[in-house]
């Protein structure tokens, strides 16, 4: 057989292997960079008989290292998922860069992608494998250089996790958040993002100062919605080291507030209040459907239309009903699908 010594860096020779006597090569792996390795294969006879190689020394260059490496971002998109984006240096000696996450209640960051080497400075990742409403994820890029090891390590960056509370009767919503972490930069504010029925707006409802991280909106004046308050939370870095500036959102949670129903009780043909037509605030305008039944429990009037009363008129005789007591029954749906139904007397009149 044969056996490969080594020395390393001026250590005694040691075998590291031992070799059948029909194969004539070996690979030695995990070595160290920076380092000096001399090598000799010793032929062993069946007798004892040793015979052995010249010496062949090998210097361990590593490559080239990156002059920076940074994750600049990660940040919820409105597509359930998470962007994360790398900001490192493209002439480097790199193979890859492994993406590791940890999420919520995790206690060990694991890899879940990794992105091909291109020679660019910039690369992102869009995460679709999380929870919106578990709680914030942490993420580092690991960057495998041209040997297939990890030369370094980006910084740690942890995402804005938001979270809503609703008060119904106020009509007030308080959002309250985690704090962003890993910008180079620091965080310098927090922007307040609302969207109203799925369709956020442009411009920020309101902006913290970094150390507050709680918000109330007052949604008194979106009475006539359809009651459904979406909100974003931005983190904007200042300027940081490498020349630029990142922001990074929070998950969107939304929040749906109860119908707000007002129903009379009588009205009156030809008086002041000569249609009865219930009114409703903060529900989907779609599913709205108003029947009126008679004293034999028959329909006498359905609309679908928020804005279309029963006045208590007969078509088919050409004339009203009579006065009296009528049931009826409202449907309607909140923009979560909830279902709410009304049910109820109302009186008709008819004046003289």
């Amino acid at each position: 057989h044969y056996e490969v010594l080594v020395s390393i860096a001026g250590s005694p020779f040691e075998v590291i292997a031992t070799i059948n006597s029909a194969l004539f090569s070996y690979k030695h792996t995990g070595l160290s960079y920076n380092a000096n390795y001399v090598y000799f294969v010793r032929a062993v006879s069946t007798d004892g008989v040793l015979s052995y190689s010249n010496r062949l020394t090998q210097f361990t260059i590593p490559p080239t290292q990156p002059a920076f490496h940074y994750l600049s971002s990660a940040s919820y998109t409105l597509g359930d998922e998470i962007e994360v984006k790398l900001y490192t240096d493209g002439s480097a000696a790199v193979d890859s860069y492994e993406i590791e996450r940890k999420g919520p209640y995790e206690s060990v960051f694991s890899s879940i992608y990794t992105i091909p080497y291109t020679g660019a400075n910039n690369y992102s990742y869009l995460d679709p494998d999380i929870i919106m409403d578990k709680g914030p994820y942490e993420y580092k890029v690991n960057l495998i250089d041209s040997c297939g090891r990890v030369s370094e390590v980006s910084n740690t960056v942890k995402t804005v996790f938001l979270n809503v509370i609703s008060s119904d009767v106020e009509m007030l919503n308080t959002l309250s958040w985690t704090p962003y972490e890993g910008f180079d930069g620091s965080v310098i504010r927090y922007d307040i993002y609302r969207g109203i029925n799925g369709v956020f707006e442009t411009s920020p409802v309101g902006s913290t100062i970094p150390a507050v991280r709680s918000y109330v909106d007052d949604v008194n004046a979106y009475f006539e919605t359809q009651g459904q308050f979406c909100y974003r939370v931005q983190a904007v870095e200042g300027t940081n080291s490498y020349g630029f500036a990142e922001t990074a959102y929070s998950n969107p949670p939304c929040t749906t507030l109860e119908p707000v129903v007002y129903i009379p009780n009588a009205f009156m043909v030809n008086g002041v209040n000569s249609v009865f037509l219930p009114v409703v605030n903060l529900y989907d305008y779609s599913t709205y459907n108003l029947s009126i039944y008679d004293r034999w429990g028959e329909v006498i009037f359905n609309s679908t239309n928020p804005n279309e009363g029963w006045d208590g008129y007969n078509n088919h005789l050409g004339g009203y009903y009579a006065e009296g007591l009528y049931v009826y029954l409202l449907r309607i749906e909140d923009r979560n699908g909830k279902e709410y139904e009304y049910r109820g007397t109302v009186t008709m009149l008819i004046a003289q």
